[in-house]
């Protein structure tokens, strides 16, 4: 993701959403944050896609306990994306109140 961060940075909106979705297409790993982050730093405003990214990140959530950073990032990108997931949201304070003491 970090081509795709150095693509918003640059200016070209367009190639970082492109390699955002072959991303997907290909299925790479990465974490419960990874897709929300990516669609927060690029501004993507399409309900369905952020509900189907939060959909996704609860599933990984549910899976694993994540790192307090991972934690951090998704609280950011809900942010950003203004997105209002009730479960997602319940399930993401029951993980970082369950990790507060590691969070530095």
């Amino acid at each position: 993701f970090r081509s795709i961060s150095a693509c918003e940075q640059g200016g070209h909106l367009q190639l970082a959403l492109e390699l955002l979705w072959l991303s997907e297409q290909v299925g790479l790993a990465r974490g419960a944050s990874s897709l929300p982050w990516a669609l927060a730093k690029l501004s993507v405003r399409d309900p369905d896609v952020i509900q189907t990214a939060l959909v996704e990140a609860r599933r990984a959530l549910q899976a694993l306990q994540r790192l307090p950073q991972e934690l951090a990032a998704l609280w950011w990108a809900t942010s950003m994306l203004g997105a209002s997931n009730e479960s997602f949201l319940r399930l993401l304070t029951e993980q970082t109140l369950g990790q507060l003491p590691s969070f530095k």
